[in-house]
């Protein structure tokens, strides 16, 4: 289940909580690039640990969209969210799920949809016009087209 708040409960918590740790992403991103669709679907495994027992986690993910299946795993098995939230005015998201998640390492796994912009954030677009007067276009990306664990400064 998904809900867009405006005004959520970790909305003054500034930084991120410290509870999680990041140790590893991996990500895969698949660019689809259509005239008119200038989107990626992203996944991502994140290897974290958790320093104190919690039922939800805080990262931040700015301007993307999150799919459904949230799942968090550890040698004692794999935990679905029962819900997630993200905060519109500090782009935190907080998933939720209905275990205690014990401290310790465990693989985050989520996936999600973003935009490729024109404003050198993100999954970036731009162009350029080589030697030859040809209009030749660009990818580049900042640091916000993944679900993470730091906010930009």
């Amino acid at each position: 289940m998904r809900e867009v708040a405006s005004n959520s409960e970790i909305s003054s918590i500034h930084p991120l909580p410290d509870y999680v740790k990041p140790i590893h992403y991996a990500i895969k991103i698949m660019p689809l690039l259509k005239k008119d669709n200038w989107t990626y679907d992203g996944e991502s495994d994140i290897e974290i640990q958790i320093k104190q027992k919690s039922n939800f986690l805080v990262l931040y993910a700015k301007n993307l969209e999150i799919s459904d299946n949230i799942t968090i795993e550890n040698e004692n098995g794999m935990h679905q969210s029962v819900n997630y939230k993200i905060d519109n005015e500090t782009d935190f998201l907080t998933i939720t799920f209905q275990e205690e998640l014990s401290e310790g390492i465990h693989t985050l796994h989520l996936r999600y949809r973003g935009k490729v912009n024109d404003e050198a954030q993100g999954l970036y677009r731009s162009s350029y016009t080589d030697i030859y007067g040809e209009n030749r276009d660009k990818y580049g990306h900042e640091s916000l087209w993944v679900p993470k664990r730091d906010r930009p400064e």
